[in-house]
């Protein structure tokens, strides 16, 4: 069984197709999805998709190109598109939130186990699926990198603006993820995905970043989403955080005059303290060293 639970939860995707050009996008659209997180944000997983414009990237257009139309704003929910206009926001606002409500009560085909942690400058994230129910067809499972808030130029707006859960990149190679099966599957079967990439983005912090679970139905040549996951915890998981201390070893012993410390796996940030035997603080200069640390003592 993986190390992360699996939820049974049914989340589905909220799905903003935009444009950092696009007024509407930047005036009643802004309104509209900033509602949306506000109804939805503990039970829908919710990211803006620029299908143009500056704030494009190849993710963010494959996926907004998957749902199809030729404009913008739309608004999707899974693979629907909600029919928001400005004459009709307050009444869709009202809608999205009682479907996602409903579909809250309903089994979803696989619940899916996310966790996701930062090991230094590198993003470390973990997917397992378990089938709910039997299913047919091919079926992918995508991990993505959404940011909680971008600043930059909106149209609609003035000056730099906080872009709110903007949807930057994938972690598995696919836009679309991973291939679970192909040929469908029986109740019970169990899938893993796992991912990681550096973190070379200055706005990429612990703080605000969420890693995001799409669990995808193939139909024709687009996908469809049927559950998703998110999260924005980054603590090491016990297992990492006991590998590291677990694997620390000294030698060739602490009596001699020169104590050499390794671990198993790179740490990202730590402190060296040498006490003497009666538990008294000693000034012991470090120095690296073939891949250990030595503390002349």
């Amino acid at each position: 069984m993986p190390a992360q639970e699996i939820s049974p939860q049914y989340r589905p995707l909220i799905t903003k197709r935009t444009a950092d050009w696009c007024p509407n996008c930047g005036s009643w659209g802004w309104t509209f999805f900033h509602w949306v997180l506000e109804d939805n944000d503990d039970r829908a997983v919710i990211w803006a998709a620029h299908h143009s414009g500056s704030l494009e990237t190849p993710v963010s257009g494959a996926i907004a190109d998957n749902f199809g139309g030729f404009s913008q704003p739309i608004f999707y929910l899974n693979e629907v598109d909600l029919q928001v206009y400005s004459s009709n926001m307050s009444q869709k606002r009202t809608e999205v939130a009682q479907q996602v409500d409903a579909m809250a009560q309903q089994q979803p085909a696989a619940g899916i186990g996310l966790q996701a942690w930062i090991d230094g400058d590198v993003l470390h994230a973990e997917a397992a699926v378990e089938m709910l129910q039997d299913v047919q067809g091919a079926w992918r499972l995508g991990l993505y990198l959404v940011e909680k808030s971008h600043m930059a130029p909106q149209a609609g707006q003035s000056g730099e603006v906080a872009h709110q859960r903007l949807l930057r990149t994938a972690l598995t190679d696919d836009t679309f993820g991973d291939v679970l099966t192909e040929n469908g599957a029986q109740t019970g079967a169990t899938y893993q995905v796992t991912a990681s990439m550096t973190l070379t983005d200055p706005n990429w912090t612990a703080d605000n970043l969420i890693v995001v679970a799409v669990l995808w139905q193939a139909e024709g040549d687009h996908f469809l989403p049927k559950n998703a996951a998110q999260t924005d915890d980054f603590a090491l998981p016990t297992a990492v955080a006991e590998t590291h201390a677990a694997a620390l070893a000294l030698w060739p012993n602490p009596a001699t005059d020169v104590i050499r410390v390794r671990t198993a796996s790179t740490v990202p940030a730590g402190e060296v303290r040498v006490y003497n035997a009666l538990g008294e603080a000693v000034e012991a200069p470090v120095r690296q060293e073939d891949g250990a640390l030595e503390v002349d003592v």
